[in-house]
């Protein structure tokens, strides 16, 4: 794999593949010419893509002929030959059409871009995640075959290596929700690195979905430079340590905490604030219902916007420390049974919704492939089904056009 982000790559990493040269490898594979529209092609180009998706993630660059020996290829790369006439835009949607047709469960992430300035023509490279789904499998002329790789290139996975396939898939899967359980209810108990305040709180978890070690990924290093940019929520002033279990940030003032963040030294992201209750003082409301409601009701508009806020500042800290997607991002509750949620609205009266039913709400989980992504049409479904534990039909900090927008109808 070209060692850069996608979109960074450029015509000098590509000629620097010949020039090196860069030989084939588990992570990389050299094609002179796109797929054509023949069924042989096509499985071939499934195959390609699968086995990337199934092993460790890999580039497949299209445009580069590689030597020969004996009439058979070596897998060093020779020349840039370039795609010559091609209509890009028409061509990589082909591709992709064919990949989400019969390639089953689908693979998420995967990422197509044309590089341009070659006198040949230009040059596709397609990244494909290491998937958290895996394994995935060939749909196509009846068949259904599972492949991998290594470095010798490509391979057919026999009936053993799919069954253990499927159960390495389902154990990472099985951490991430011990994980997610083993911390909430530690949370909940007021089991925490430092002492929080007792009222209700939003957790948000980012577990980083990687072939290897305790919890799947190596032990993380976090690299001095980087320390000042984890912040924990509500206060702008932050103080931090190191602990047993990784790197702790939290609020300089006050001796109980309202927020804090633990990054564990095997990867996982704990970030914890408190919740803000709705403020009454300018509803319509009479006095004795503000004084009913008061502290009973979650402000919503402080809950979304905290929490858009954490997606992205994470991200972005996993960014700094070249820790790559994909992530698992989980969102949760806690110490919320019988209160509301609401938006602070001068202009009409509280909208009465249906207590919280449960203690601690772990809500869906995404999955995040990608540092480039748009926080608000992922976060709604997360967003809604807030709303709707309390009998509402989703959330209404969202128009019409499933943009984040506080008072949407006002």
């Amino acid at each position: 794999m070209i060692g850069k982000e996608f979109d960074a790559i450029s015509r000098a990493d590509i000629e620097a593949l010949v020039a090196t040269p860069v030989a084939e490898s588990r992570t990389i594979e050299y094609k002179e010419r796109l797929p054509a529209s023949a069924n042989s092609d096509k499985k071939e180009f499934l195959s390609d893509v699968s086995s990337f998706a199934n092993a460790d993630g890999g580039d497949l660059i299209y445009g580069i002929r590689d030597k020969r020996e004996a009439g058979k290829a070596t897998g060093i790369p020779e020349a840039i030959v370039g795609l010559p006439g091609i209509n890009v835009d028409l061509e990589l949607r082909r591709l992709e059409q064919v990949l989400q047709s019969h390639i089953d469960p689908r693979i998420p992430g995967i990422k197509m871009k044309a590089i341009e300035g070659f006198a040949s023509g230009r040059v596709i490279v397609i990244r494909v995640p290491k998937s958290w789904a895996f394994p995935h499998m060939v749909a196509f002329e009846k068949q259904s075959p599972f492949y991998s790789r290594t470095s010798a290139g490509k391979y057919q996975l026999d009936m053993r290596e799919i069954r253990n396939a499927c159960d390495m898939s389902a154990t990472l899967k099985s951490r991430v929700e011990v994980f997610r359980t083993d911390r909430l209810t530690k949370i909940e108990r007021g089991e925490t690195p430092l002492p929080l305040a007792l009222c209700p709180h939003c957790v948000l978890h980012f577990y980083p979905l990687r072939p290897s070690g305790r919890a799947g990924m190596e032990d993380l290093t976090i690299p001095a430079t980087k320390i000042a940019s984890i912040q924990p929520f509500h206060d702008p002033v932050s103080r931090e340590r190191f602990n047993f279990d990784g790197f702790l940030s939290f609020p300089a003032s006050g001796q109980t905490k309202r927020a804090y963040v633990q990054v564990f030294r095997y990867g996982p992201i704990e970030s914890v604030f408190s919740c803000k209750f709705l403020d009454f003082s300018q509803s319509l409301c009479s006095e004795e219902e503000k004084a009913a409601k008061r502290h009973k009701v979650l402000d919503a508009i402080s809950l979304e916007g905290m929490a858009r806020h954490g997606l992205h500042h994470f991200l972005t800290v996993y960014k700094q420390m070249n820790v790559e997607p994909p992530f698992v991002f989980m969102m949760s509750l806690v110490r919320v049974k019988g209160l509301e949620i609401g938006t602070d609205n001068r202009w009409r009266d509280f909208d009465e919704t249906t207590p919280f039913e449960s203690d601690i709400l772990p809500l869906p989980e995404l999955i995040i492939d990608t540092f480039d992504i748009l926080p608000d049409p992922i976060l709604k479904p997360v967003f809604d089904v807030v709303w709707q534990a309390t009998n509402n039909r989703g959330s209404k900090n969202y128009d019409q056009m499933d943009r984040w927008t506080p008072y949407p109808n006002l």
